[in-house]
């Protein structure tokens, strides 16, 4: 894997962090599944 792939994952893993943080504060927890990614 080169540099820019992993930027474009760690980027992607940023993403769906900050999407998992934003629906277990302001809804039921729905985003389990991307625990996996973190």
């Amino acid at each position: 894997m080169n540099d820019r792939e992993k930027g474009m994952w760690d980027g992607i893993r940023l993403a769906c962090r900050a999407v998992c943080q934003w629906c277990y504060e302001d809804g039921p927890p729905k985003m389990n599944d991307y625990e996996v990614w973190v």
